[in-house]
Parts: C-alpha cells; sequence; structure tokens
C-alpha cells in the first residue's frame, strides 16, 4: 500500500502492477495478496485526496530507571492535517488480543507524533484489511489509557533485566514478529501457534 500512496493516491495499477506485487509468492500468498489488494483498491482508503505522508518514521526516547530506551517506528499513513495515524492490518483476524498489542504499538506512535509536533493527534485508527472488504477500527480514549500502565511495567522489565535481573520469556502472539524466535525456545514454539 506504501507503494500505491507514494505512486499518487487515486491512481488506479493496471493489472500488470498487482501482478508484480505477488511475482515470487507461491499458491495461497499471492492469492491472499491478490484479493486484498484487490480490496484495498476498491475502497475509500485508495481514493484519498487529502495531505498524506506514507511510512513517515517516528522516534520516542523514553526513561527506564537509569536507560534510556528508544522506540522507533514507521506510521503506514499520516493523515497531514490533523495527525490521523492510519495502521492497515492484514491478519486473517483481529483477536482481543492482537487488538491490544496494536494498541500499545499506536499508544507509542501517538506519544511520539504528539512530542514532534507539539500537538495532540486524534485517536489512531486500525484498518483492517480483508478480502471481503476494509474496516476502520478507531481505537477508543479507554483502549489508548489503558496502554500507559501496560508500557511503564514494560519498562520498568526492561530495567530490571539491565539491571542484572533475570527476564524469563513472556511467549505470546507477538513471538511471531519477535528477530529472537530463532534462539529462544519459548518464543520459537509461541511462534508456531498452538499445537505445534
Amino acid at each position: 500500500m506504501a507503494d500505491y500512496y507514494r505512486a499518487g493516491s487515486g491512481l488506479r495499477p493496471p493489472a500488470a502492477a498487482l501482478q508484480s506485487w505477488t511475482d515470487g509468492l507461491a499458491g495461497n500468498d499471492a492469492a491472499r495478496l491478490s484479493a486484498l489488494l484487490t480490496a484495498f483498491l476498491a475502497s475509500d482508503w485508495a481514493a484519498l485526496s487529502t495531505p498524506l505522508e506514507v511510512e513517515r518514521p517516528v522516534n520516542l526516547l523514553l526513561p527506564a530507571g537509569g536507560l534510556t530506551v528508544r522506540i522507533t517506528g514507521a506510521l503506514d499513513l499520516l493523515l497531514a492535517k490533523d495527525l490521523q495515524i492510519v495502521d492497515f492490518k492484514t491478519e486473517r483476524e483481529i483477536t482481543p488480543a492482537a487488538r491490544a498489542n496494536h494498541a500499545l504499538q499506536m499508544y507509542l506512535y501517538r506519544e511520539a507524533l504528539a512530542r514532534e509536533t507539539g500537538r495532540e493527534p486524534p485517536a489512531p485508527v486500525l484498518v483492517h484489511v480483508r478480502p471481503e472488504g476494509l474496516q476502520a477500527l478507531p481505537l477508543t480514549p479507554d483502549e489508548l489509557a489503558a496502554q500507559a500502565p501496560r508500557l511503564e511495567a514494560l519498562l520498568g522489565r526492561l530495567a530490571a533485566h539491565a539491571s542484572g535481573a533475570p527476564c524469563p520469556p513472556v511467549p505470546g502472539p507477538h513471538c511471531a514478529w519477535c528477530t529472537f524466535a530463532g534462539v529462544c525456545a519459548e518464543g520459537g514454539q509461541a511462534a508456531k501457534g498452538p499445537g505445534a
């Protein structure tokens, strides 16, 4: 989607361009990506006319004990006028646990953007991209407020670990995206999913 927006929203890429986006993918993966792209192109999100930024980098420095933790990321889409953060999600289902993890990510992005701009962005919007269509899932104020204590606990664990305290793994769905899953037995098993 980033390439689409960079090329200029409102442009409908030809079938050949869609095909090139799925090149190198096998069977079901290519079919799923093609269905997601088709759903995206048929949506209002593909025809935005507002000024926007794509994959805008954000940086956030947070204290954790005697440490400073740098959190970096990239906003999928930023509607520039009102600083609306939009994050596209392509998982088959957004479970409550996944939504909570996405809420923490969006909380951090929103905090980084607020510090950088000196303005309070509105609540971020998750856009669930599914073959049957796109669904906007705005985060609620309660969901965002619940992230401050979660973040504080994570930073506390990080500071304790840096001080030499044991830091046992906390396996879960997030392990599927962790770069350490290959060397972490618990995380590797969690990344494979239940019953694997």
